[in-house]
């Protein structure tokens, strides 16, 4: 299914189910990331992938290992729900409408190892900092 594809958007991870703990959660996606990773061989070396389930960033590095030879710069994650809460606590810490934060990046899992950058966010054009 990777066949010729120029890119590829992995949407499907297994959801965090109530009573479910993280380390079950890892070990689900694991197993989905490791099949994903393995059926890149058929992709072209260039393809770009983009992960959103989460945890996105774990789920990435597990494709990327077992990618066999597609270029490692070429898969990357998505933490839209962590940026967008991001901008969500900042503009009501500030008084601000959403739409005047800019500059928001997050790095790290969607967990207490997560990291907001704050060195380039803006709130209605006025550094953060």
């Amino acid at each position: 299914m990777f066949k010729d594809a120029d890119v590829i958007i992995f949407l499907g991870g297994f959801p965090r189910k109530p009573g479910m703990e993280r380390k079950d959660l890892l070990q689900t996606n694991k197993k989905i990331f490791i099949e994903q990773g393995k059926a890149l061989s058929v992709a072209k070396k260039d393809v770009k992938c983009v992960v959103v389930a989460n945890p996105a960033n774990t789920n990435a590095y597990v494709l990327n290992h077992f990618s066999n030879g597609t270029n490692s710069r070429n898969i990357t994650c998505l933490s839209r729900l962590d940026h967008n809460r991001a901008i969500g606590q900042i503009a009501l810490k500030t008084g601000a409408s959403m739409n005047e934060v800019e500059g928001v990046y997050i790095f790290g899992n969607h967990s207490t190892t997560q990291y907001p950058c704050v060195n380039n966010i803006k709130v209605a054009g006025k550094p953060i900092k």
